[in-house]
């Protein structure tokens, strides 16, 4: 299991923040490499809430679904992963001041195929390890515009 952990510090409220990570209509303003959101069952931020996301890395596509595993709003939101990147998705938030504290965890196997083996596993870490760093900076970007 391959692990991509990323914190940052956001200027605004963990509601307002909370409600960006768990809609998943959201994503792709935030999330390097998803293309598209489609097949949304239920409602932003709720156990049980499904959807199908388009992931693509290194030019190459993948197919995600999640399901929301656990909720604390708006401190937490747990999604579970399946498909190409089975796994889970964690999203910690910590009110600090007048800012949040936000810690992205993604826990996760790699596709089977070349995609496990030597290089091409190392590189696939690697960029998996990026876009969260990226995205985390794209939701700062977009909580506190």
């Amino acid at each position: 299991m391959a692990i991509a952990e990323e914190s940052i510090n956001i200027n605004a409220p963990a509601d307002s923040i909370f409600d960006v990570v768990a809609n998943p209509a959201k994503t792709p303003e935030w999330m390097p490499g998803v293309s598209g959101v489609i097949n949304v069952q239920g409602p932003p931020g709720q156990e049980g809430t499904s959807a199908e996301y388009a992931y693509s890395v290194l030019g190459n596509k993948f197919d995600m679904n999640t399901v929301v595993t656990e909720v604390d709003k708006p401190s937490k939101l747990v999604l579970q992963m399946e498909g190409d990147f089975p796994g889970t998705f964690q999203v910690s938030l910590q009110p600090q001041g007048q800012a949040t504290r936000v810690d992205l965890k993604m826990e996760y196997d790699l596709p089977s195929g070349l995609w496990a083996r030597g290089e091409n596993r190392v590189t696939l870490i690697r960029v998996t390890q990026q876009n969260l760093e990226e995205g985390a900076e794209k939701l700062r970007l977009l909580c506190e515009g």
